[in-house]
């Protein structure tokens, strides 16, 4: 690992720009926390984290260039990852103000499961196609093409963690009490502006010249 050690510092740092950008991810791990707590949050954050091994999977097979040269399956990623965010989206729109109010039960507010949380996660990243063109010109402007694939899982292993982790982060900071207290005032109108803000994340990612 030590002759690579200037290449995965390289990685560290793109990495964590690219992670700590607002996007769909976020917007997700924050919805999922404020909405049904930390729990929750910290599952669709493990979504989030392990997807990033199916990026670095094929980035690492070379399918990530496939992706981006071929314009079908480059659309087909495209709109799948639009419509899952628009889908998300609309669902938080159509949220009943009853849910939010003070007096409804826990067991109510948790209503979505930690493998739905989970699979929120992995989807919302998974289609991203931006995270498709970042690992792209990851695994081909800052990785050589000497570097044994050993390497690159380690690589992988390094970003899916690191990225867990942020974004566990951010669902403890959101999913803590008097912080998701204070949101939940607002419950209702919170959930429309999540709502709005993937759906124009969906209509982003649609349009997107990317």
């Amino acid at each position: 690992m030590a002759p690579y050690w200037q290449e995965f510092l390289a990685i560290i740092i793109a990495h964590a720009i690219a992670v700590s950008s607002p996007g769909p991810d976020f917007a997700v791990v924050t919805k999922n926390t404020l909405k049904y707590g930390k729990r929750i949050g910290v599952w669709t954050a493990f979504g989030v984290g392990t997807a990033i091994l199916l990026h670095v999977t094929y980035a690492v097979l070379g399918f990530s260039l496939f992706i981006s040269q071929n314009n079908t399956a480059f659309l087909i990623v495209k709109y799948l990852g639009a419509l899952f965010l628009l889908y998300l989206g609309v669902l938080s729109l159509r949220a009943s103000p009853q849910a939010n109010r003070p007096e409804t039960t826990t067991t109510e507010q948790e209503s979505l499961s930690f493998s739905k949380a989970y699979i929120q996660g992995f989807l919302v990243n998974a289609l991203n196609v931006k995270a498709v063109l970042f690992f792209l010109s990851l695994f081909t402007a800052i990785v050589s093409t000497t570097t044994p694939q050993s390497i690159q899982i380690v690589y992988g292993l390094w970003m899916s963690v690191a990225t867990f982790a942020w974004f566990s982060f951010v669902a403890n900071v959101f999913g803590y009490p008097p912080v998701r207290n204070f949101f939940s005032r607002f419950g209702h109108i919170l959930d429309w502006i999540m709502g709005i803000i993937l759906i124009g994340l969906a209509i982003w990612l649609a349009l997107g010249k990317a």
